[in-house]
């Protein structure tokens, strides 16, 4: 995919440790959350990426794939949204305010496109989940309930 090995090292550290350290201070700047909370359990961001939860083997290649192929994703936008306008799919969005990579106000399109769109902005960053897991849980739990078994 790439030939130059400086660029390939200069975006291995962008795509796992820098891109990790620079995507952390985007969780809502509490450190008593749960992501906060189970990194310092485990010796802090430096730590848990040495002990290779995010540089496992392999997962440099699957990151750099992952950010090479992003840019495919904005031509097909249109296509995407004319999905959702035509054919109306009941719609989960949970958002973190704080989100760098994908800002906030790209959720908000969302709500003018379709009818039934349940909608949560919440004070996370971008690891949302591990911000906030008990209630997007429950936002899941309603929806599929409400969305999916209700209609079987």
């Amino acid at each position: 995919m790439f030939k130059h090995k400086t660029l390939i090292g200069s975006l291995l550290a962008l795509v796992l440790t820098a891109g990790v350290a620079w995507v952390a201070p985007g969780w809502s700047g509490a450190p008593d959350s749960p992501l906060g909370r189970t990194l310092e359990a485990h010796g802090g961001l430096d730590r848990w990426d040495k002990q290779g939860r995010m540089t496992y083997e392999l997962n440099g290649e699957i990151q750099l794939q992952l950010f090479y192929s992003y840019g495919s994703n904005p031509p097909l936008y249109p296509k995407w949204q004319e999905y959702m306008r035509t054919h109306q799919p009941p719609t989960l969005i949970v958002w973190g305010t704080n989100d760098f990579i994908f800002p906030a106000e790209g959720a908000h399109p969302y709500k003018r496109d379709l009818k039934n769109v349940e909608f949560h902005l919440l004070d996370t960053g971008h690891f949302a989940l591990e911000e906030d897991c008990d209630a997007i849980a429950t936002f899941i739990r309603r929806f599929v309930d409400s969305n999916v078994l209700a209609n079987n």
